[in-house]
């Protein structure tokens, strides 16, 4: 009995430290940048872009990771907003 109250207790202390880091803004911008980069390497693997610059727009509610290369650069939105993973806008896809 004693055991199961020490899991349950550990069960949610990682639940209440897990929503308290998703709550800050280091694990949402990390998340963007991280994944807009695997975006960009696969889908734009010949252009050499490299990472520059990640910002939270308040005005359009998202995530904006920024990429360069010597000719260009790309501004990718990343949604959702807690969880940036998924990029809603992508300048060079001409599909969307």
């Amino acid at each position: 009995m004693k055991r199961k109250n020490k899991r349950l207790l550990l069960a949610a202390f990682v639940l209440v430290l897990a929503i308290v880091v998703l709550q800050s803004k280091a694990v949402p911008k990390a998340l963007a940048s991280i994944a807009a980069t695997l975006y960009v390497n696969s889908h734009y693997a010949g252009k050499n872009l490299s990472f520059t610059d990640v910002e939270y727009e308040t005005h359009f509610g998202q995530y904006i990771v920024s990429f360069k290369n010597r000719i260009e650069s790309i501004h990718l939105m990343m949604y959702p907003n807690a969880m940036p993973v998924f990029v809603q806008y992508d300048p060079l896809d001409t599909s969307r």
